[in-house]
């Protein structure tokens, strides 16, 4: 009896060890899971601080750019609105030779291309400007000029006396040689009173005026002159007159247009020609009707 009863007390306090140890085993394991839930806690704390500065970071930087672009677009505009002082005067006159800059009086940079403008037509001309601004940024502008004509037509008289011979059939205005440099067909006429059937002495004016308006005009005196009776007469003054045109333009010939062999001679007995260089006129709209067979036998060899 008392041998089972040590065994039956060696058991009950094996097992209570057992369970002590069991029990403090437990306790070191949850102690250990929390040890275990409290480091990745902490890990998981840190990575999510270490995210949230990150994206705090980044944010700053976007904002940061955004506030400096603002702020370049702001001082861009302002630039902009004095980059580019005109002139006063934005008209031009037609055909002169102007360019962008030439309207300019202050830029706020460096012009790209400094091109010549188009002044072939009169009215408004939208002129493109390209230039760098101080920060290098290319930017362009435009400004509008006037291309006007104020320059007075041309009239050309190298005497202030017009003879014609009474009944002339043809318009005296064909008799003065005028024009303009920008409008083709300029208004002419004749002002005061004259009879071309009525021999006498007339004062008469010139007038032309182109379509801008500008106007030129000069007085002359157109004398209307008593056909001869005499044909003899009439044609001895024909041939007189022919006789010193072709003389008149032999003698250009002679001055001008002969070669090196002026010592050469025509005469019977050589077959041998002197040779000239070709020898031409100059024409405009402006000579009217030309008679070009008279032309020809006056000498000339071409015209332009």
């Amino acid at each position: 009896m008392r041998i089972y009863h040590f065994f039956s007390k060696n058991t009950r306090d094996n097992k209570d060890s057992r369970s002590r140890k069991d029990s403090n085993d437990n306790r070191d394991s949850i102690i250990g899971r929390k040890d275990g839930n409290d480091n990745r806690n902490s890990i998981m704390g840190r990575n999510r601080k270490l995210m949230i500065g990150v994206k705090a970071t980044i944010c700053f930087i976007i904002l940061f750019i955004i506030i400096i672009r603002i702020k370049n677009i702001i001082r861009d505009k302002k630039e902009d609105k004095t980059a580019l002082t005109l002139k006063d005067n934005l008209q031009t006159e037609f055909l002169s030779d102007v360019k962008v800059s030439t309207f300019i009086e202050h830029l706020n940079g460096t012009l790209i291309s400094d091109d010549k403008i188009d002044t072939t037509s009169l009215g408004t001309k939208t002129v493109k400007v390209n230039y760098k601004n101080t920060r290098g940024k290319k930017k362009h502008k435009s400004y509008q000029i006037t291309v006007v004509d104020t320059e007075k037509p041309k009239i050309f008289l190298s005497s202030s006396t017009v003879s014609v011979k009474k009944g002339y059939n043809k318009n005296i205005i064909n008799l003065f040689l005028s024009g303009d440099n920008c409008d083709p067909n300029p208004e002419r006429q004749i002002i005061g009173d004259y009879d071309l059937n009525t021999p006498g002495s007339y004062n008469l004016t010139f007038e032309i005026k182109d379509a801008s308006g500008n106007e030129e005009s000069k007085n002359f005196i157109l004398k209307v002159k008593e056909i001869s009776t005499s044909s003899s007469s009439t044609t001895k003054n024909n041939s007189t007159t022919t006789n010193k045109n072709n003389k008149q333009f032999s003698d250009v010939i002679n001055k001008y247009c002969q070669n090196s062999n002026s010592n050469l001679t025509n005469n019977s007995t050589s077959n041998s020609t002197i040779k000239y260089s070709t020898a031409g006129i100059d024409v405009s709209s402006w000579q009217g009707d030309i008679n070009w067979k008279k032309v020809k036998e006056a000498g000339c060899d071409f015209a332009f």
